[in-house]
């Protein structure tokens, strides 16, 4: 790789410059020099784009090795750091079909956003499960993630869709689990958000 890319201390330092020459030769239509970019780029961008892009081009033992350690890479990232990293892995379960998966896989960390940029899917094939899953997601996590106050903005968009996905006697049901016997709400900041706007 070019001197640049050698003098930076950090391998993600080296992103922005990769980007130019992933501009660069996919204009000039260079596909080794595009492939070999690329796949330096895709363990700090985490685009599935990408990761189709160089995935397509290995064989199937390689392209399994390929998505364990950009999966494992994910678990080591913190979401605040990279938030690329964390929704990657339900962008790569929703380009494999996984979908019931895709709601196994949310924690304390995931983002009401990504739950939110994913809901579809999830519901399709697990709604019960999606459900419990958004209502049972502890905050412990969420709030290390300094971005935690803007994700908050996508909560009117979520509980419009919950509404509209969920029986309501279901949805007033499940809330009022996740109530104490004094009425309020525990666990994650989206139950209360729906409770207030539930439950007077």
């Amino acid at each position: 790789m070019p001197g640049q890319i050698a003098a930076n201390v950090k391998d993600e330092f080296n992103v922005p410059y990769l980007t130019l020459l992933k501009e660069i030769y996919t204009r000039r239509g260079d596909a080794n020099k595009l492939m070999a970019v690329v796949s330096e780029m895709l363990p700090f961008t985490f685009s599935i784009d990408d990761y189709k892009y160089v995935a397509s081009a290995l064989p199937e033992t390689e392209q399994q090795k390929l998505r364990l350690r950009l999966l494992n890479r994910t678990k080591r990232i913190s979401n605040s750091s990279n938030p690329a990293a964390a929704e990657f892995s339900f962008a790569l379960l929703l380009h494999e079909k996984k979908y019931s998966k895709m709601v196994r896989e949310i924690r304390s960390d995931t983002t009401f956003g990504i739950i939110l940029k994913y809901f579809d899917p999830m519901f399709q094939y697990d709604k019960v499960g999606l459900l419990d899953a958004m209502l049972d997601k502890s905050d412990r996590l969420w709030y290390s993630n300094p971005e935690h106050e803007a994700d908050e903005q996508v909560f009117p968009e979520l509980f419009d869709i919950v509404v509209k996905s969920y029986d309501s006697n279901l949805l007033l049901k499940s809330i009022r689990a996740k109530l104490n016997h004094n009425g309020y709400a525990f666990g994650n900041r989206f139950v209360k958000y729906v409770k207030q706007r539930l439950i007077p």
